[in-house]
């Protein structure tokens, strides 16, 4: 297939969209979107590059966005088209090709399909402080599931040394336990959209984190350092310093597998509301233009802050027999983590309010004193989890000799990147800089669902 960007004769309609039937998984489409984008990447945009409309069919091994768009637990949609033909799928094969019913029908609109560009960049120059000439020439890596650093971006990586010896699902157990301790040092910066012009009235998409005590989208409030514009007078994002456990990204799914929902807030399709309002196209109007972060940091734990020591399960415990930092998060992100497989409960967790006043008073050892600590369901303390929506982010891990929250490991492994699935390495001293790339009327991709 040729993927180049699709140049129109005179007369023809650009908008004419380009369907594609990806049969495969997200590494399939990933691999499609890498190929339409790139010479986009290359500096086309003025030609515009087409419209493409996706129906993906979920015959890979990850398939993150079709069970994102059709949730096993959810109904069938109306397939009574398929009665037409001399022979019905069977029920099995009916769940894997909605999309394909979608397109025939025209019962839906497709939704806009965000894309996030990855560009790792170097260190600035120490002279000038600014880029290297080079890196103008850097190519973002663009995504349509993922994009992650800390655990599991570790995960991934500790998994493929171990494919040989352990060449089943068996790996990404092992190196889930061999990573969950580890501390990721990095600062985070949530950016803003800029303004723009929405239906007549000005538009600006800013920082936002969930609150599950209120259930609703407010102004950041958990530990954060402001991000000023450059004249001082308006808010332009947020920053977060590390350590970090777990820092992972998406702008289009909910899950990562069938029962792993570790963004249950991100959704492509309209809100239920909009969807009653009769509102058929309602997703030209949703454009999809937030990144959807889910956040774990290490020290904001009142159980892990009550240790003596910062030793992780990689060291030996620290003088006082206490566990240690890292062994006791440990504990924690398998209890948050956990929670994920139950429709996104974790997001609900909230810090018990008498632990998070009595920090640093008590030993958090013992059956009953770690039981004083368990994360309750909306409490009144601050989330175990941040959850964020931006419009943009980078992430720069923080050099060895700047850290005293992270072992060599877990300092170096802060710059690795899990990108749909593929590793990559930030430069050292470098950054990753990430960014939404959302249709317009030059082009961009589109999933029936």
């Amino acid at each position: 297939m040729d993927l180049r960007p699709r140049k129109f004769t005179e007369g023809e309609e650009k908008d004419e969209p380009i369907v594609v039937i990806v049969i495969g998984g997200d590494g399939t489409t990933h691999e499609l979107i890498e190929g339409v984008t790139v010479d986009h990447q290359a500096g086309n945009e003025e030609q515009g590059w087409g419209r493409w409309e996706l129906i993906v069919l979920p015959f890979g091994t990850a398939n993150a966005l079709y069970y994102s768009l059709f949730p096993p637990a959810d109904s069938l949609p109306d397939t009574s088209i398929l009665s037409s033909l001399p022979y019905r799928p069977s029920p099995e094969v009916t769940a894997q090709i909605l999309p394909l019913v979608s397109f025939l029908t025209r019962s839906t609109s497709p939704l806009p399909l965000p894309i996030t560009l990855t560009t790792l960049l170097p260190p600035p120059s120490p002279r000038h402080g600014e880029l290297p000439e080079t890196s103008r020439n850097i190519k973002p890596i663009p995504t349509h599931v993922v994009l992650s650093t800390s655990l599991h971006a570790a995960i991934l990586e500790s998994s493929e040394k171990l494919r040989e010896t352990h060449p089943g699902n068996e790996r990404f157990r092992i190196a889930a336990q061999e990573s969950m301790s580890i501390f990721f040092d990095a600062t985070a910066r949530l950016f803003a959209s800029d303004s723009k012009f929405g239906g007549g009235r000005r538009v600006e998409l800013g920082v936002e984190q969930w609150d599950p005590r209120v259930g609703s989208w407010v102004e950041p409030f958990t530990e954060h350092c402001v991000i000023v514009d450059e004249d001082g007078k308006g808010k332009k994002g947020i920053e977060l310093q590390g350590p970090f456990a777990y820092f992972t990204s998406t702008a289009t799914v909910s899950r990562f597998e069938p029962a792993f929902v570790i963004s249950p807030l991100t959704s492509l399709r309209p809100s239920e509301q909009r969807q009653q309002d009769g509102d058929r196209d309602a997703s030209k109007e949703n454009k999809n233009e937030y990144i959807y972060i889910i956040i774990l940091r290490p020290l904001r734990d009142p159980y892990v802050l009550s240790a003596s020591s910062p030793t992780s399960l990689s060291e030996k415990a620290g003088r006082s027999g206490r566990a240690g930092r890292g062994e006791r998060w440990a504990k924690r992100a398998q209890e948050v983590l956990g929670k994920a497989y139950h429709d996104g409960a974790h997001i609900d967790l909230t810090y018990p309010l008498y632990a998070m006043e009595k920090e640093g008073n008590v030993s958090g050892e013992g059956e009953e004193e770690e039981e004083s600590w368990e994360a309750e369901v909306q409490g009144r303390g601050e989330p175990v989890v941040e959850l964020y929506r931006c419009a943009a982010f980078s992430w720069e891990p923080i050099a060895t000799t700047q850290t005293n929250w992270t072992n060599g490991e877990g300092n170096d492994r802060a710059r690795l990147v899990c990108a749909d699935g593929a590793l990559h390495w930030i430069p050292e001293e470098g950054k990753a800089k990430v960014e939404l790339m959302v249709p317009s009327e030059k082009g961009g991709f589109y999933v029936w669902a």
